[in-house]
């Protein structure tokens, strides 16, 4: 199931393998959380994240991606004109996805939130949102910690 989720969200399937899959409900959310390996530009070795894949109650989520700008980030220029009335958005989160839809979701409280705690990365489409930290593999020690503010994240972009 993972596997195809990943599929269905836009993952590229030949690079990637889900695995340490559970699955369960969080203040009754249902949710399913793996570890993702792939392997980007001919890397031998993978990154792997820890991601956390939450199920909302309807379809409310449009096929989008979030994530931090970095250097590759940098050197694509596509989100730079999607926020103009959000320019300090734009430098802090690459967002890829259906225009209007996106600016319709990404409400000023989303655009802030993400602004002060742009480490997070997000991939939403109809009822699924993938949350994780790119290349973050969380240790055993971390993962409820991890889940929990995974959730807050979750209910932030459901709000």
């Amino acid at each position: 199931m993972s596997d195809r989720l990943l599929e269905l969200m836009g993952f590229p399937a030949p690079l990637l393998k889900a695995r340490d899959v559970v699955s369960g409900s969080l203040n009754a959310v249902p949710f399913m959380s793996f570890e993702y390996e792939y392997y980007f530009m001919r890397n031998r070795n993978p990154d792997i994240h820890t991601v956390v894949a939450f199920m909302a109650e309807r379809e409310i989520f449009p096929w989008f991606s979030l994530a931090p700008r970095n250097m590759l980030g940098k050197i694509l220029p596509q989100a730079d004109d999607r926020f103009p009335e959000r320019p300090e958005f734009s430098k802090s989160c690459l967002v890829v996805g259906e225009e209007q839809p996106m600016k319709t979701f990404f409400s000023p409280e989303k655009m802030d939130f993400f602004i002060r705690n742009n480490d997070w990365s997000l991939a939403g489409r109809g009822k699924w949102l993938l949350v994780y930290k790119a290349g973050v593999q969380q240790p055993q020690d971390r993962y409820m910690p991890f889940l929990h503010e995974a959730k807050q994240v979750f209910d932030i972009v459901c709000a």
